[in-house]
């Protein structure tokens, strides 16, 4: 089982896809594994302070760092926007593109916090991405999912 910070998914965590994923990473990663959840950082880079949070930031001493944003209920993304099925055939835009909130929190992290603290100028001796989690997400036709590799 994973280390997970806090040891516990707080009971005030609204998102139903938090706290599934907090169970999952948990139970099915190894203990070599580390994963914070609600992870809060701070941006001052344009001269206004801004807050932000990473839901899930997974850590791996070989394997390297991993930021996910996890979003609840159906989601979809359509001619360049993202979508949340709010029911009754009515779909609600979001106000941020999961890819990029994961892509900022990832680099911030990195770029911003343990680059300086750990004394590195240039590169990061370990690998760092970005992903998006949708467990309420289900394609029960995957033949028509274009393959990106043959």
């Amino acid at each position: 089982m994973a280390r997970m910070i806090p040891d516990e998914c707080p009971p005030d965590t609204a998102s139903p896809a938090e706290r599934q994923l907090f169970e999952t990473l948990g139970q099915r990663l190894s203990d070599e594994y580390v994963v914070f959840h609600s992870l809060p950082w701070l941006d001052d880079r344009f001269r206004v302070l801004q807050e932000g949070e990473c839901d899930f930031l997974v850590f791996h001493p070989k394997k390297g760092l991993l930021a996910i944003e996890a979003k609840t209920g159906l989601v979809k993304y359509e001619r360049g926007a993202w979508y949340r099925d709010v029911g009754k055939a009515r779909l609600e835009r979001l106000n941020k593109d999961p890819f990029r909130q994961a892509q900022s929190s990832i680099h911030l992290i990195v770029e911003d916090h343990l680059k300086p603290a750990l004394g590195l100028e240039d590169g990061f001796p370990i690998a760092y991405g970005h992903a998006v989690a949708l467990p309420d997400v289900v394609n029960h036709n995957l033949e028509t999912v274009p393959r990106l590799y043959p």
